[in-house]
Parts: structure tokens; C-alpha cells; sequence
């Protein structure tokens, strides 16, 4: 039901923030029984992530690995996520770029939500404790939980609210339109491919890059900076991508229609004799003392009270009151 879904959305995601928020004095704690940082990493994760997320199973009484949609692409999607990618990248340089000339004293830094230590000198360690682990957890709270949760208001309001969640949770008011941006695109990825595994392999490039590639592309945004050619560019392939990624979702959902359509044949046939019998002409008396869909879906959603005290929750963390 929508109304134990706008629960308990916001109150897993509201744990997961004040646990995000503990995240340092956990670190340091943890730090004391062991002198291994990668060790110590994990323990926080799981911590902060699978904690919240085994204890949301056991109430709502689901099972974790079939609910997170963790299947194969079918390949016709393959273009599709290959644009959207794309645009993803273009417009993460957008970002930087004017991040540039906002913050113009230090490197336009995207944190992460949780203060990692690495896995020192082992490059192993090191990619499965800050790349690999971060991004298949929030991958699995975000697109494989959250974004769920908020399926039955429609596909829009599951990604709007999930990436606001996203961005939420990295505490970093200078990068929240980033972190949102980066959300939105993750959570079209999920919905367009039905799996949650495009979404990982893209955060897993996007951590991996973070401290490998972030300075280099910072660097040449710098340099370029200074030609008037760049930002037009860049705003240039931006939106020729938006284009043909409308273009590749527009196909995506005409295939999948017309496979309900064949699917469904039986279902149509029903509806028809309903409105044959005059059940339409109630449904549409009914409709009529229904507030609109829209309004009706911001009031269960925005202002809830479980969403509102995480929404307080963020702001007193970004402020630093708990500290």
C-alpha cells in the first residue's frame, strides 16, 4: 500500500542519514580495535548501509536479494544506456566546469557520503573499500530499495524523490545539484533497464574516476577555461544528447507498450465489457472527488512526516548542530 510506503521510505533513508552522520565519531571508534583501514572502511558500510537495510527487510518481511534488481540488459536497451552515459559524462564536465569559476580557490570536489579511509598501499583494497563497496550499497538503498518504495506514485516521482534522497545523503551543499543530477540519471538508468547493475557499473567508474581521473579533467577544464568555445560546446553536446536520448526512450517504451499491448489482450477485452456495462461512467464520477494526482502524490510524498524529519535531519548534519 502507498501509505506504508511513504513510511517507510522515509524512515529507512532518515536512519541511514543519522548513521552517515555518526559515520567519523563510528570510524574512529572502529579505528581503535583495529589498526587495518580497510577493515575498519567495511565495517562502517556496513554499518551505515546494511544495518538500516537488514532491519527495513525484516519489518517489511522481504527478501533483499529478490526485491533489488539485480538481472541481465536485455540488449535492445544496450543504445539507450549507452546515450544516457554519455549525457551523464558531458554533463558532469558542465559541472565542473562552472564549479570552476564558483569555487575558484580550490578543485571542485564531490565527496563521498561516508569519510573512507583507503586501503593504503594495496590497490585492491583500495578499489574494493572506495569504489566497489560504496557503489553497489547505495546503488542497492537508492535504486534498489528507495526508488521502489516510490514506484506506485509512477516513475517520475520514484526518481525525483530517490535522487533527492541521493543527494541528501553526501552532505555537500556545493555539490547538491551535482549529486542530484547524478541521481537523476542513475535512476532513469534503473527504471529504462529494469536492473539495478547498469547503475553500479556506472557509480563504480564514477568513484574509480574520483580519484584517478577528477584531477586531470579539472586541470583541463582550467586550461580550457579560458577559450569562450568551451562552455558552448560542452552545452552544444549536452543537448544533442538529450535529444537522442528522448529519442532512444521514446522507442524503449513503444516496444515495451506494444509487448503489454500482446500480453494484455485478455485485460483489454474486460476493460471493454466494463465500459460496456456502464462501470466507466462510476469510475469517472469517482475521479471526479479524487484531488488531482499530482497534488494528491506531493502531499503523501514531500510532506509527510517521516520525510519532513529527514529533510531536518539533513539540514542540522549540513549544518554541523549535531557535531
Amino acid at each position: 500500500m502507498k501509505s506504508k510506503n511513504h513510511l517507510y521510505a522515509p524512515i529507512l533513508f532518515g536512519v541511514v542519514l543519522i548513521l552517515a552522520g555518526l559515520a567519523p565519531q563510528i570510524l574512529s571508534l572502529v579505528e581503535r580495535f583495529s589498526d587495518q583501514a580497510f577493515l575498519a572502511g567495511i565495517i562502517v558500510q556496513l554499518l551505515v548501509y546494511l544495518l538500516p537495510l537488514a532491519f527495513y527487510a525484516q519489518v517489511r518481511s522481504v527478501n533483499l536479494v529478490t526485491t533489488v534488481k539485480m538481472r541481465y540488459v536485455a540488449p535492445a536497451r544496450i543504445p539507450f544506456l549507452a546515450v544516457i552515459t554519455l549525457l551523464f559524462l558531458v554533463g558532469t564536465m558542465i559541472f565542473r566546469y562552472f564549479g570552476l569559476f564558483v569555487f575558484p580557490s580550490a578543485f571542485v570536489e564531490t565527496p563521498s557520503a561516508l569519510p573512507l579511509p583507503g586501503g593504503g598501499a594495496n590497490p585492491v583494497l583500495t578499489f574494493l573499500c572506495s569504489v566497489l563497496l560504496p557503489a553497489l550499497l547505495e546503488e542497492v538503498l537508492f535504486r534498489g530499495i528507495l526508488l521502489e518504495e516510490y514506484r506506485p506514485w509512477g516513475a517520475a516521482w520514484a526518481v525525483g524523490v530517490s535522487s533527492l534522497m541521493f543527494a541528501m545523503l553526501h552532505l555537500s551543499a556545493e555539490n547538491f545539484l551535482f549529486y542530484l543530477f547524478m541521481g537523476v540519471i542513475f535512476g532513469i538508468i534503473t527504471v529504462a533497464s529494469d536492473s539495478v547493475l547498469p547503475a553500479i557499473v556506472l557509480h563504480v567508474f564514477v568513484n574509480y574516476s574520483y580519484a584517478n581521473i577528477r584531477p586531470s579533467v579539472v586541470e583541463y577544464l582550467r586550461q580550457a577555461g579560458k577559450s569562450p568555445l568551451l562552455p558552448y560546446l560542452l552545452l552544444a553536446v549536452f543537448l544533442l544528447l538529450v535529444v537522442m536520448l528522448f529519442g532512444r526512450l521514446e522507442n524503449l517504451y513503444r516496444n515495451k507498450a506494444y509487448d503489454e499491448l500482446l500480453k494484455s489482450r485478455k485485460e483489454l477485452l474486460r476493460q471493454e465489457v466494463e465500459k460496456v456495462r456502464g462501470l466507466q461512467e462510476e469510475k469517472e464520477e469517482e475521479n471526479e472527488k479524487v484531488p488531482h494526482p499530482v497534488l494528491l502524490s506531493l502531499k503523501e510524498i514531500a510532506l509527510s512526516p517521516a520525510f519532513l524529519a529527514s529533510v531536518v535531519i539533513y539540514i542540522c548534519l549540513l549544518l554541523g548542530i549535531f557535531s
